[in-house]
């Protein structure tokens, strides 16, 4: 009768793991001998508990400078990207910076009972919603032009937040503050 194939390399697969484990477990051995004594070089430069902790405070004192620093730059420099986006050429402070004109142009505000009756967005008016109810902070529409051509004939405090008797972004009818919309 034949013998398996792998019972004739049976020696050889049994030397291979003992040389094996052998040369790991010295590795291992010599490792822990060099960690064990440290050299000269290394005593020398072993710092006390108060110098390693007085080392931290200075980098930590040096890295708080640093941030302080590069954060008084950035607000420097936001603020003066936001003055420069928010100028327009006539003086008057835009009411969206320049960077998002194409999504925000100018904006107002239209009551949401006129709006619901103008138009026809999707949802039904709640029937508990009567014309006298109020819904503080769900009263109004808020409407983004994107465009120039998009406003209405007086753009008085859409565009600018200095345009007007005050700052506010105006009320309008829905009627007219869509008047020149592609609806």
């Amino acid at each position: 009768s034949r013998s398996p194939l792998w019972l004739a390399y049976l020696p050889q697969i049994v030397m291979l793991f003992l040389v094996a484990t052998t040369c790991f477990y010295s590795g291992i051995l010599v490792g822990m001998k060099m960690n064990a004594a440290p050299s000269e070089q290394s005593r020398s430069t072993t710092l006390s508990v108060d110098e390693v902790e007085a080392e931290v405070l200075r980098r930590l004192k040096l890295q708080q400078k640093e941030v302080t620093s590069i954060a008084v730059d950035n607000s420097n420099e936001k603020e003066i990207k936001n003055k420069d986006s928010k100028k327009k050429d006539d003086g008057h402070d835009r009411r969206f910076p320049k960077t998002i004109s194409k999504i925000a142009y100018g904006s107002a505000l239209i009551s949401k009972n006129d709006f619901i009756q103008q138009f026809d967005y999707g949802i039904p008016k709640p029937p508990s919603k009567r014309e006298h109810e109020t819904d503080p902070g769900k009263d109004d529409v808020l409407l983004l032009y994107g465009s120039k051509k998009s406003l209405p004939d007086v753009s008085t405090g859409i565009v600018h937040t200095n345009d007007g008797p005050t700052p506010d972004i105006p009320h309008l009818t829905a009627t007219y503050a869509t008047k020149n919309c592609a609806v």
